[in-house]
């Protein structure tokens, strides 16, 4: 007998009755196969709901860790700052009590907080800043006073014009300015004789009472941030009362800026 004809011969002698139940067995079969493969996905889909989670999460440290970073650097920037300031205090005191009889006291505590704003300014490896003092002379903003990274012999010769530079600009408008690259901004004119790399640039005025009588500039290889020009406020405030003993003593000469 053929296969085939077995096969069929034995379905004829099988009841009705167990084509039934093995209806019933093989859905029950598929139900458990199926909530199998349910729970599966279920799992895998949790699983993959966890990694995620963990990404995101690990994501967050990172940001949260960057963040911490950067609040320790500037924490550490801003005692610096404080300590230099407080260092200045006790030298400008020493300069109205002690030495009212040596015109060149005042000078010196002006380059002093010149060279150490320069150094106090700084809050991540690898910055690096320069520091001046400009005063106002006939429309033209003359280097009085400069940190190191300024050649030498720009003090007293270099000069800016004060309606076509952007110490000017702060100049004329009596507040202080920020630009993350100034060689960017119109009025910023290059030096031929310099290959400075310095690209950003803060320009704070220097006031004698209501007048402003100069400018001190920042400039930075990378951009500076709000609390940088907080710091060169600061350390401006504390050469303004130098440059009160500078301005008595017929040194500096009072300007005419401030104007809007």
């Amino acid at each position: 007998m053929p296969p085939e004809e077995f096969w069929v011969s034995l379905a004829n002698r099988l009841p009705t009755w167990f084509f039934n139940v093995a209806a019933v067995m093989l859905l029950f079969g598929l139900y458990l196969v199926l909530r199998w493969m349910n729970l599966g996905a279920k799992r895998l889909s949790d699983a993959m709901g966890r990694e995620n989670r963990i990404y995101l999460l690990q994501e967050d440290l990172a940001k949260e860790r960057e963040v911490s970073r950067t609040s320790s650097a500037a924490a550490a920037q801003l005692a610096a700052a404080l300590a230099g300031a407080t260092s200045h205090v006790s030298s400008l005191n020493r300069l109205r009590w002690e030495s009212q009889g040596d015109p060149n006291a005042p000078t010196a505590v002006v380059k002093q907080i010149i060279e150490t704003l320069a150094l106090d300014i700084k809050h991540r490896s690898g910055e690096r800043h320069r520091c001046g003092l400009w005063i106002e002379e006939d429309g033209e903003l003359i280097l009085g006073f400069a940190s190191a990274g300024f050649p030498d012999h720009y003090i007293g010769e270099r000069r800016l014009s004060v309606n076509r530079s952007l110490a000017g600009r702060a100049y004329r408008l009596g507040r202080s300015k920020r630009w993350d690259d100034c060689r960017a901004e119109e009025e910023w004119e290059p030096n031929p004789d310099s290959n400075s790399s310095y690209a950003s640039l803060v320009c704070i005025p220097l006031k004698h009472g209501t007048d402003v009588i100069g400018v001190v500039t920042i400039d930075g290889l990378n951009p500076m941030t709000d609390e940088d020009m907080a710091i060169g406020e600061l350390y401006t405030g504390l050469i303004e009362n130098a440059g009160y003993e500078l301005t008595r003593q017929g040194i500096i000469e009072t300007g005419r800026g401030g104007e809007a």
